[in-house]
C-alpha cells in the first residue's frame, strides 16, 4: 500500500521563509529540514569539482553545490526513516507555496503508477500554481499524459526538467540514488535536479506533474544572484517596461510555444516507444 512517510521542506539558516511556506494549509505536515550551506565555501573533498566541469561544461557555483548535498542528505534521512520499498517521501524548497491538496494528489499518481520512483510536482518556470508559462521552451509531458484530477495530467517528459522545489519519491529511489552516490565514492558532482541522469543512471522512472501544484515566492537561497529561477523568467518574459508591441510579440510567442510543441511530440514518441 503507498504510504507518505516523510514531508520535508529545506531551508537554509539565516534565510528563513519557513513562516511563508507554513502559511498555507496543505503544507502543515512538512518538517524543516536545514540544508548544507555552501553559499560562503565547501570543503573540496565534498564535491567532485572536475567531473561537474566535465558533465556540464562550466565550474559549480556554491549554492548548487550546497542543493545537492541538501537533497541528497534529506534522502538518507528518509532511508532512516522508512523501511517499505513503496513509502513516499515529499521534498520542498522553503520558496514553494503549495496550492493543491498535495498528498492526495501524491497518492493517486503513485497509485495510478506503481512503477513510477519520482514525480516533480512544481514547474519550474512559472511562478503561478496551476498555470504553465507557453513563453519559455522548457521540458514537456507526453500528449498522452493522463489527468490526475481535473486540471492536472502526469506522464512522461522530454527536455531538461528543471525542478527540485517539490516533488515525491519513493524509498526505493532514494536508496538508487544514495547507491550511485557511494558508487562515486560518496561524492556528488551533479546539481539536486538531475532527473535525466537518473532515470538514465540509477534506472528510476521519473514523471512530471502539469501544471505544477505550487507557485514561488521571494528570491531563492539556490541561486547565488538572489533571484529564484521562476522569477527570473518571469521578468525576461512577461515584466519589465516593454512596449505594447513587444508585450504582444511575447504573449504570442509563436517560436516558444512551437518549440514547446515539438518537444510535447518528442516526449509523446518515447512514450509510445516504451
Amino acid at each position: 500500500m503507498v504510504n507518505i512517510v516523510s514531508r520535508y521542506v529545506i531551508g537554509l539558516e539565516g534565510a528563513n521563509r519557513f513562516d511563508q511556506f507554513f502559511a498555507v494549509p496543505y503544507a502543515k505536515d512538512f518538517k524543516r529540514f536545514w540544508g548544507f550551506d555552501a553559499r560562503q565555501g565547501y570543503d573540496p573533498g565534498l564535491f567532485d569539482v572536475a567531473h561537474f566541469e566535465e558533465h556540464y561544461g562550466r565550474p559549480p557555483r556554491n549554492a548548487e553545490v550546497g542543493c545537492a548535498w541538501s537533497h541528497l542528505n534529506v534522502y538518507k534521512k528518509f532511508l532512516e526513516e522508512s523501511t517499505n520499498d513503496d513509502d513516499i517521501l515529499i521534498v520542498a524548497e522553503d520558496d514553494a507555496l503549495i496550492d493543491a491538496d498535495i498528498d492526495g494528489i501524491t497518492l493517486k499518481i503513485f497509485s495510478m503508477y506503481p512503477t513510477l520512483g519520482v514525480v516533480v510536482l512544481g514547474d519550474g518556470v512559472s511562478m503561478k500554481a496551476h498555470k504553465q508559462n507557453p513563453y519559455v521552451p522548457y521540458s514537456q509531458i507526453s500528449l498522452l499524459s493522463k489527468f490526475v484530477d481535473g486540471r492536472h495530467r502526469v506522464g512522461p517528459y522530454a527536455g531538461r526538467l528543471t525542478a527540485a522545489g517539490l516533488y515525491a519519491m519513493t524509498r526505493k529511489s532514494a536508496q538508487q540514488i544514495i547507491d550511485f552516490l557511494e558508487g562515486h565514492n560518496g561524492v556528488p558532482y551533479w546539481v539536486a535536479d538531475e532527473w535525466g541522469m537518473y532515470q538514465k543512471d540509477c534506472g528510476i522512472l521519473v514523471y512530471a506533474l502539469r501544471p505544477g501544484i505550487c507557485g514561488w515566492v521571494g528570491s531563492s537561497t539556490i541561486e547565488e544572484t538572489g533571484e529564484a529561477w521562476a522569477q527570473f523568467s518571469y521578468t525576461i518574459n512577461e515584466g519589465g517596461n516593454r512596449s505594447m508591441l513587444d508585450k504582444v510579440r511575447i504573449f504570442l510567442a509563436p517560436r516558444a510555444r512551437w518549440a514547446n510543441f515539438k518537444t510535447a511530440v518528442e516526449a509523446t514518441k518515447n512514450h509510445l516507444l516504451k
